[in-house]
């Protein structure tokens, strides 16, 4: 088992394929040796999802396997889905006063289980308050690289025991692996071939927004969504 992570400035582009490369090298394999491929596929960065999907899109052509996409937030919440009577909440920066963010119950004993939050691209106040109406007695646990700013806010209003520090800002690839595992299953690979990876932006890129289209719909010559 190998992981990798790049903290620095350098573009996304110029870093990855070398990161895989050198981290096939250092776990001795090789492509031929990998079973299934796993990629987030969003929310997050519009072209670092596109580069992360296209490239996982090309290593699973070249050897013939399937290829998994999982959500950024999912992903993002996996460790800590384990916990007691909770709300997990993966919140990520979209810019501009405003969040990728998911509310996740987990751990809840008895009952019925009420609803969460789905993913969403929604002004941060906007996401606590609609979080302060099912929080319950549950905790708000916060992760992802906007939970310190959702955490201070939800905190204000709910109060500091029921809003703990976030549990942590990065993701981790294994949390990737371990959710992609848990979608894949036991079923037929068939199921998942590369063209079927597509990026989930939540929301309208510049270039969408500028010239007044929507390429939500578009779709590769040949292939159907």
């Amino acid at each position: 088992m190998g992981e990798r992570m790049e903290t620095g400035k350098s573009a996304f582009s110029t870093v990855f394929m070398p990161m895989v490369e050198g981290l096939f090298s250092s776990c001795g394999i090789s492509h031929a040796d990998i079973d299934l491929y796993i990629c987030t596929s969003g929310p997050g960065s519009f072209t670092g999802l596109r580069i992360g999907v296209a490239a996982t899109q090309a290593m699973a052509y070249a050897s013939g396997r399937p290829a998994i996409g999982v959500s950024t937030l999912e992903a993002l919440a996996w460790p800590l889905l384990g916990r007691e009577n909770a709300i997990v909440c993966p919140v990520l920066d979209a810019r501009n006063g405003r969040i990728y963010g998911e509310a996740i119950l987990s751990g809840y004993a008895g009952g019925a289980v009420p609803a969460g939050l789905p993913a969403a691209n929604v002004r941060i106040e906007a996401f606590i308050d609609q979080l302060t109406i099912i929080a319950g007695d549950r905790q708000l646990l916060f992760c992802g690289d906007a939970a310190d700013a959702c955490a201070l806010l939800a905190a204000s209003i709910l109060g500091e025991r029921s809003v703990p520090p976030p549990a942590h800002i990065s993701l981790r690839a294994e949390w990737v692996g371990l959710s992609g595992l848990d979608s894949y299953g036991s079923g037929p690979a068939d199921r998942y071939p590369p063209h079927l990876l597509l990026p989930v932006y939540l929301g309208r890129s510049q270039a969408e927004r500028t010239t007044g289209i929507d390429a939500s719909a578009w779709t590769a010559p040949g292939f159907t969504k």
